[in-house]
């Protein structure tokens, strides 16, 4: 692993895929993601679309080197793990719970759509009850 740069500069696509399980750094954290998002031209180019390949992926490795002022803004390391783990990876997020104490259970898309429904239909009920005690108690609802 680069130290500099958090990811190989010589990816070839298997190594990704393994993934480190404890990383020593954010910024080794955010390589994993960025090699599992595809390397760092896509995922360079998926932060910042609208700026030529080249910038963006020059800017993208400045940022993930120790050695250089430019950072990721909080938003965009949140862009990047989410563009990691919806391709599997964790890194980002296994990172975070390790060094601030927490365990973390990735949670489906299905499994969060399922707990809103159950949330919005509580919700509605709970709605219906307030409204049949104001009706009771004479308020007109609307």
């Amino acid at each position: 692993m680069n130290r500099s740069t958090g990811f190989h500069d010589s990816w070839n696509g298997v190594e990704a895929r393994q993934g480190a399980l404890f990383h020593e750094t954010m910024a080794d954290a955010l390589g994993s993601a960025v090699l599992a998002i595809g390397g760092p031209k896509k995922a360079a180019h998926a932060l910042w679309p609208a700026d030529p390949l080249v910038r963006s992926e020059t800017r993208l490795r400045a940022c993930l080197n120790a050695e250089r002022a430019e950072k990721l803004s909080p938003d965009e390391v949140i862009r990047l793990a989410k563009l990691a783990r919806a391709a599997g990876d964790h890194s980002v997020m296994q990172y975070l719970a390790a060094e601030l104490g927490y365990d973390i259970t990735p949670v489906e898309p299905e499994e969060q759509a399922a707990a809103l429904q159950r949330q919005f239909i509580a919700a509605v009920e709970e709605q219906r009850r307030i409204a049949d005690r104001l009706t009771r108690l004479g308020v007109k609802v609307a």
